[in-house]
């Protein structure tokens, strides 16, 4: 079943009163199961970014309509999205945005103390995602005392925290080396098949081929997908490759 639903998206940025259109996405299209792991693949410039925002409610599409779970965003005020964002949405960061003067168990539950949620509920939830994410003996540590790695982990176990109906992850692997970002891969897939649905801005093959379907974008539209399937990641990193090449040339294993 579709929980969300991107009709004909289209984004066009306008430098000034006047002045050149810029066209960032045409007639974007697609629909997303709940427990679904999607990955949106595409060159610098495509348009994934703008996606993702649009999909954040950051920014606003110039036509089109976007609905989670047959709440429709366009319907909804400046307060309305945000606290729709902050209920029913959750962020990964390829630059983790950690507050550096909290430790990691604040940083994990700063969304619940913005909530107002009482302590049992947070130290409850904190204690499922610390064993599901294997970060007990980081809570007490600060950012700068933590590796990549570490520190991605805290930031998704922040997204989480609140039980996102949908996580928004930007790159969530670019700042990581290939060791950290093989075992942050593993941890979304694991939350993944717990049932969470994941949406995922990747440029990496590798990331994408743990993902359950990909969406190739170029100059502003979705050209192609692939689903995985029971393909094995490596076969589906094979394929999402030659999709890869064909559309965009050169060799991105």
């Amino acid at each position: 079943m579709s929980f969300l639903k991107v009709n004909h998206i289209e984004k066009i940025y306008q430098q000034k009163l006047g002045g050149q259109k810029t066209t960032a996405l045409k007639d974007i299209d697609f629909e997303m199961s709940t427990g679904e792991f999607v990955t949106i693949m595409g060159e610098s410039g495509a348009g994934k970014s703008t996606l993702l925002n649009i999909l954040a409610t950051l920014e606003t599409p110039t036509s089109g309509k976007i609905t989670l779970n047959d709440t429709e965003f366009s319907k909804m005020n400046e307060n309305q999205l945000s606290n729709f964002r902050r209920e029913h949405l959750g962020f990964v960061f390829q630059d983790f945005n950690l507050i550096e003067t909290f430790n990691a168990k604040d940083n994990i539950l700063l969304p619940l103390v913005l909530r107002k949620e009482s302590k049992q509920v947070m130290l409850t939830r904190l204690e499922n995602l610390s064993r599901t994410l294997e970060i007990k003996t980081l809570l007490e540590k600060f950012p700068y005392e933590l590796s990549g790695g570490q520190k991605q982990r805290i930031a998704v176990a922040r997204a989480l925290i609140t039980k996102p109906e949908i996580i928004l992850a930007d790159e969530p692997t670019a700042a990581l080396d290939s060791k950290n970002a093989k075992v942050l891969m593993k941890l979304f897939q694991k939350v993944n098949e717990a049932g969470q649905s994941i949406l995922m801005v990747s440029h990496s093959v590798f990331a994408a081929s743990e993902s359950s379907r990909v969406l190739f974008i170029k100059d502003g539209k979705i050209y192609h997908q692939l689903y995985r399937g029971n393909y094995s990641a490596n076969e589906f990193l094979v394929e999402i490759n030659q999709v890869m090449t064909s559309l965009y040339g050169g060799d991105h294993e």
